[in-house]
Formats: C-alpha cells, structure tokens, sequence
C-alpha cells in the first residue's frame, strides 16, 4: 500500500530511497489495518453492551468547548478555565462532522481514535527514524495498538489526554526529522492547544536543543503561550473575573498513587497538598534532567539519537512526576505513552508496561462502580451495565476490590518508574 501524501512530510525515511519509502508505507498499512481492527471492535461491542448509554462524565465540559471553540477565549467559560484555550478548535475538527450522522456516543470516541490513529501515524513515522531493527518497531506498534491504557482512554473513556499524545509525538518526530525550531513551536502550540503538561517538554526542549541561543529558543516555544495567555489574563482583568488556572485546585477524589490514602486518613488541606507535590515533583524531573546535560555526549548526537534521547528522557520525567504529584488519573499516562515505548523494548519490560498502565484503570472502575452503588448513577445509566457486571461476577465487596487494585496499581507504577529510570541511565541499545 502506497502512501503518496508521506512526500509532503519532508522525507520522514533515513535516506530517500524506494525501499525505504516502500518499507515505511508497509508498516503505516500494518499500523493502519491493526489499529483500526482492534479499535472498531472495541467501540462496536461498547456500544452494543451499553445501547449507546454515554458512562464518561468529562464529555459534558468537552461539549461546551465543541459547541464553543471560543468559549475560553471570550470568557465565557466558567468552570472549563482550566482547559486550554484552543483545545474546542482541535476536537471540534472531527466531532462537528460525526456528530451530524452520528449519536454522540459513538461521534465522541470516533473523534479521539481519529486523534490518536494521526498520533500512531506520526509514531511510525518516528520509530523509521529512530529505531534500525524492523522486528522491534512492529514489536513496538503492537504494543501501541493492543495496550489497554491507549484504547481505554480514546474509544471507552475518551479523554483530551490523545491530544497530548499527538503533540508529543509530533514535536519527537520533528526533531528526529532534524526541524528543532518546528519541534519547539509545535510543542508550544499543544500547551495552549491540548494542556499545560507539555510545558515539561517544552522546558527540556529550550534548554538541550542544539540551534540557536537559550532566547531565541525560548521565544520560538513560549512565544505562542505568552501572546495567548497574555490576552487571557488581560481580558480577565478587563472583565472583572479571575484569571484562568491562578486558583484552579481540583480535589482528588480518586487517584492511582498514595495521596487518595492521605487524605481520607489525614486532614492535609489541598492547596498545601498541590503546593508541596508540585515542588517535589519539579524537583524529581529536574534530577534526570541533569544526568543527560552533565553527559553532553548524549547530545551532541544525530537528530535521530537525539529524538530518542529526549523521548526516554520525557518519559522518565513524567513517571517521576505523577508519582509523587497530588492528582494523577489513569489516563495521564497515555499522553506520554509512546514516549515509553521507546524506553520499555524488552518484552519483559512491555508486559510490565502493559500491567502498570492497565491496573490504574482497573482501579477506577472499581472506584467508578462503589460510587454508583452508593450514589446512584448520576445521570449515566450507561453505568448500570457495570454495576451489574461487578455484582453477577465478582464475588469481592467493592471495597476490597478496590483496596486490592488501589495498591497493586501503586506498587506496580513504582516498580515501572524503577525500572524505567534505570534504563534511561543507561545507552539505547538500538
């Protein structure tokens, strides 16, 4: 299968030759056609159990930005602050369409497997680039497509976190495809586009990069933070109303690392709790950070290495950081998932990979169930199908399912920071 539209990306092969261009088309058909296989699967029996009954809340405050991309923007946005600015432009792109043809169950979670079928795309665009043995891309793609933690977070529980996982993947491939300056601008784009969380790489980005001075860097990535959120903070002050993400301090009724145990069992106040996990967090990432600047070796590398470089790097630095910081959701992991994927590469790290990233979900089903069972289902009778589910086959309490996933989930992400630290300290091998 040819993919003509490839020669408009800038040559995304290690030279120009026909069997690399033959070589990248057959393993974006062998993406394409597994992705999707095991994607529509999914989604059909999803939506065959549940009869199209919507169970993820967060679609509600992602409906006001697809009914108002520019909601955040003119200040009307209220309780959705918090999102960034430009994301209702990104998701509107698909949803507006399907959503014309289609229930909104099945336009939603077509929108973000669009997402993140460009995110794989661009992820075997990258892997030619990175990784020389053939059998250890497929062996990667596969990973990609049949983990759980990607296809729980696009095609059942759709959450804005592909967004992110498509920018990072695209700024990885722009700096092995040698475009650093490109590489810095799109990853300030996904700040203001998809959320904050990419201000880490970005950070990264400014600091190593090998073009240019620390300035010129910096503008090229904060240039198009610091005009939007200039704007915002003015209009803001303008209107009379709080600007966006100054007092925003969500409370964590559920997470998948020891702070949900410290709260029901301590009175720590949030605002502390947030502080205090931020600045140990920061710390933490800074700690990798230094180990790559201090082997200046390690940068002063082909595009290529370099990319594979930063993606260990950006990985190590978010399992670091949702380790200890106050609020993480399961599906945080997914936007920094192919990063890992380029850390992890053995089988047995994948299927340790694979473990750590499924158990939090497993957790928040549990979690998602007990609270149905003791408030009702709020408005989503998709939820009934898992209530029912749990109580016909599972012969646990809900607490102790829960307890027993809770902790798994912790020990597990714990072994999988361990792990993925010790081999960023080391070389790839490949």
């Amino acid at each position: 299968m040819k993919f003509p539209f490839l020669s408009l990306l800038g040559n995304p092969y290690t030279n120009d030759t026909s069997p690399e261009r033959s070589r990248v088309s057959r393993e974006l058909a062998f993406y394409l056609v597994g992705f999707l296989t095991i994607r529509l699967v999914i989604l059909a029996t999803l939506g065959f159990m549940l009869h199209g009954q919507e169970i993820c809340e967060d679609l509600f405050y992602q409906g006001l930005l697809v009914d108002d991309p520019w909601i955040i923007l003119l200040r009307r946005a209220g309780d959705i602050a918090s999102y960034a600015p430009f994301e209702g432009f990104l998701t509107v792109v698909f949803m507006a369409p399907l959503r014309y043809v289609l229930p909104d169950f099945y336009a939603w979670r077509l929108t973000f497997l669009a997402w993140e079928g460009l995110t794989g795309a661009i992820f075997v665009l990258l892997l030619n680039r990175t990784i020389a043995s053939s059998r250890l891309r497929r062996r990667i793609l596969l990973a990609f497509i049949l983990c759980p933690v990607c296809w729980m977070s696009s095609v059942v529980m759709p959450q804005d976190e592909v967004l992110i996982a498509f920018f990072l993947t695209l700024v990885l491939w722009l700096v092995a495809a040698g475009r650093p300056w490109a590489a810095l601008f799109a990853c300030g784009a996904g700040v203001v586009g998809a959320k904050i969380f990419l201000v880490l790489p970005l950070v990264v980005l400014v600091l190593v990069l090998p073009r240019g001075n620390l300035v010129t860097r910096g503008l090229a990535g904060f240039g198009l933070i610091a005009v939007t959120y200039s704007y915002l903070f003015l209009s803001s002050w303008w209107h009379g109303v709080e600007p966006p993400l100054v007092n925003f301090v969500p409370v964590p009724t559920y997470g998948i690392n020891v702070w949900p145990w410290l709260f029901a069992h301590f009175a720590i106040p949030v605002k502390l709790a947030q502080r205090a996990s931020g600045m140990l967090a920061l710390l933490l990432c800074s700690w990798p950070l230094a180990v790559l600047i201090r082997c200046p070796e390690r940068l002063r590398v082909a595009p290529p290495v370099l990319a594979h470089e930063l993606a260990r790097l950006f990985a190590v630095m978010y399992l670091l950081f949702f380790t200890v910081f106050y609020q993480v959701n399961p599906e945080y992991y997914e936007l920094f998932f192919p990063a890992l994927l380029l850390l992890f590469l053995s089988y047995p790290q994948l299927a340790l990979l694979t473990i750590a990233t499924m158990l939090p979900w497993l957790t928040n089903l549990f979690y998602g169930v007990r609270v149905a069972s003791l408030r009702g289902v709020n408005g989503r009778p998709g939820k009934v199908f898992f209530v029912d589910l749990y109580n016909r086959w599972i012969p646990l309490s809900l607490d102790h399912s829960y307890a027993l996933s809770y902790w798994l989930g912790i020990a597990a992400l714990t072994l999988l920071t361990v792990v993925g630290t010790r081999a960023f300290l080391r070389r790839p091998s490949t």
